[in-house]
């Protein structure tokens, strides 16, 4: 008498794949509404700190690390499902490359140009000089994760379209535990940077988990040695980055913090492509043949 229609079984199992993967890739954001309770008990303007920093971390991460995952998690998922490891190994191998070639001098440049980005957009009457400095620390310390959570969130659709998806479940899980014990830890002696510098923490670990756990599965990930060649010359172009950057901006102090940040991005995007090359070019242009 009391008995409603039944579930459809697609729909079942759309819902048993859908919450694991929601859960999945959004642990990031969990971490920062952890980071955002903490922040009331430090007092005024740590919560402002700690969203306006975030506004600024996620450009890059939208255009660069979220638009690389998405892009490369349908052809993922239709290489392993036709079974062609080979080429979801290629696959990786580009948009990890690329990944890494993008995000690091992106993170690098915007740590630099913290400061001036900040009073740039922010500052005025209310928001003084001093809200300025708290916030661009809060920032560099946000962009020290900003490229582990964008090969974590490669990682986290590799394993998805593999149909792992309680995995990522629970290396968020660990990592949320760690996020909350580290902002405890460092939000008295550094106040919303420490905050910020938990959740990088904790995206970094997210990320070390992760690799063991496409390590331990044997998920395809590409040529080792192209992919270790990659992050060598991600790494030297994050240090010409921000070396170009911090050069370009001090020339032009006096010009105001429009001038800083219009001249670090010129001088940085330039360096990045000098020393990054066709290694670039590769990794954009998609997996080998």
């Amino acid at each position: 008498l009391f008995a409603g229609p039944r579930p459809d079984p697609d729909l079942r199992r759309a819902c048993a794949i859908f919450l694991p993967m929601v859960f999945g890739a959004t642990v990031v954001q969990f971490n920062l509404f952890v980071g955002g309770v903490l922040a009331w008990h430090l007092g005024r303007g740590a919560n402002t700190y700690l969203y306006l920093a975030d506004r600024l971390v996620q450009l890059p991460l939208a255009l660069l690390g979220i638009s690389l995952a998405t892009a490369a998690f349908p052809r993922l998922g239709a290489l392993l499902q036709a079974g062609d490891r080979a080429g979801a190994g290629r696959a990786m191998e580009a948009t990890l490359s690329a990944t890494a070639l993008l995000v690091l001098p992106a993170a690098a440049g915007l740590a630099v140009l913290a400061a001036p980005s900040v009073e740039l957009l922010f500052e005025d009457r209310k928001f003084t000089a001093s809200d300025t400095a708290a916030t661009s620390a809060t920032l560099a310390a946000y962009c020290a994760g900003l490229p582990a959570h964008a090969v974590s969130l490669l990682l986290v659709r590799l394993l998805q379209a593999a149909g792992l998806l309680w995995i990522p479940v629970r290396a968020g899980g660990i990592c949320a535990a760690a996020n909350l014990l580290l902002g405890l830890w460092w939000m008295r002696p550094l106040g919303a940077a420490g905050l910020a510098l938990a959740t990088s923490a904790a995206s970094l670990l997210q990320m070390a988990l992760l690799l063991y756990a496409v390590r331990f599965c044997r998920l395809p990930c590409g040529d080792g040695a192209a992919l270790a060649s990659a992050a060598r010359r991600a790494l030297a172009g994050a240090a010409a980055a921000a070396l170009a950057a911090t050069l370009a901006s001090r020339a032009v102090s006096s010009w105001g913090a429009g001038a800083e940040v219009a001249a670090g991005i010129v001088a940085g995007l330039a360096a990045t492509l000098a020393v990054e090359g066709g290694a670039l070019r590769r990794g954009l242009a998609g997996p080998r043949a």
